[in-house]
C-alpha cells in the first residue's frame, strides 16, 4: 500500500485473485470528523475523485474499470487501520 494525502494505491492478493486499486482525490470540501469521541477534527472529502480497479486471478483480468464518479477521503490514519486488517485475515 502507498498513500499520501491524495493518493492512494493498493493490491489485495487472496489465493489465486489480485485485486489492484489506484485512486487519486480531486479538490473536495472540509467536513467535520470524530477525534477522541467528539467531533473536533476535520477532513477533506471530495466526490469526483479519480479510481481505477482492476481484478486478476492469476494473469487473466476478469475486471477492470475507471471513474471519476467517486466520493474519497483519505484518512491520517489509513494505513495503520489496513495493516490491523491484515493481521486479522
Amino acid at each position: 500500500m502507498k498513500i499520501d494525502r491524495q493518493n492512494v494505491s493498493l493490491t489485495i492478493k487472496r489465493g489465486r485473485n489480485i485485486l489492484i486499486v489506484n485512486a487519486k482525490q480531486a479538490k473536495g470540501g472540509l467536513l467535520k470528523a470524530p477525534k477522541n469521541g467528539n467531533m473536533s477534527a476535520y477532513i477533506e472529502e471530495s466526490i469526483n475523485a479519480k479510481v481505477h480497479i482492476k481484478l486478476m486471478r492469476k494473469d487473466t483480468v476478469l475486471f477492470e474499470d475507471s471513474s471519476v464518479l467517486c466520493g474519497m477521503e483519505i484518512s491520517h490514519k489509513a494505513e495503520e487501520l489496513v495493516n490491523k486488517l491484515n493481521k486479522l485475515y
